[in-house]
């Protein structure tokens, strides 16, 4: 009986808090999504890559990481407030570049002004498993006039981990 052996990476899910600021560290050798066992020298790869210092606030599910984690992202998501001492939800695959280790963040997302994650509870089954579980251990209620970015009456379950 012969084992199958994936070359895609086994994601991982975590709640970090960003331990430092990103910072533009150029850009990588490896195209996001892309294989090593591809030829890059086909691929053209433009994204600029981020990278910030994290600390593992709880482990949501697939292979553990250690508690103080590199985080990689591209500049497609850099709008987003990557300072230190924010939090974020992150899916994540280890990655290994120009001899540098670390997490690739593929999906994220941030706390609000109120510490919380929300979603709307119509997207939970698209997300992976340990994702759509986090936001269902939460409260879901009905957006209102006073929620600018949601349509009132659209169901949102939100997250205020402790």
């Amino acid at each position: 009986m012969s084992e199958e052996t994936s070359a895609e990476p086994v994601s991982s899910f975590l709640l970090v808090r960003l331990s430092g600021d990103a910072k533009m560290i150029g850009y990588p050798a490896v195209c996001p999504g892309t294989s090593p066992e591809e030829d890059q020298s086909q691929i053209l790869c433009m994204a600029e890559m981020y990278e910030a210092p994290a600390r593992v606030i709880r482990h949501l599910g697939g292979p553990r990481t250690d508690r103080a984690v590199t985080i990689r992202f591209t500049a497609h998501s850099f709008y987003a407030v990557w300072r230190k001492d924010v939090r974020f939800l992150l899916s994540v695959v280890p990655f290994e570049d120009k001899g540098s280790t670390g997490h690739f963040a593929w999906q994220w997302d941030w706390e609000n002004e109120n510490g919380e994650f929300c979603e709307g509870t119509d997207a939970l089954n698209d997300f992976p498993e340990a994702i759509g579980d986090f936001y269902r251990s939460g409260r879901v209620r009905k957006a209102s006039r006073r929620d600018t970015d949601w349509e009132t009456g659209y169901e949102i379950a939100c997250v205020q981990p402790r």
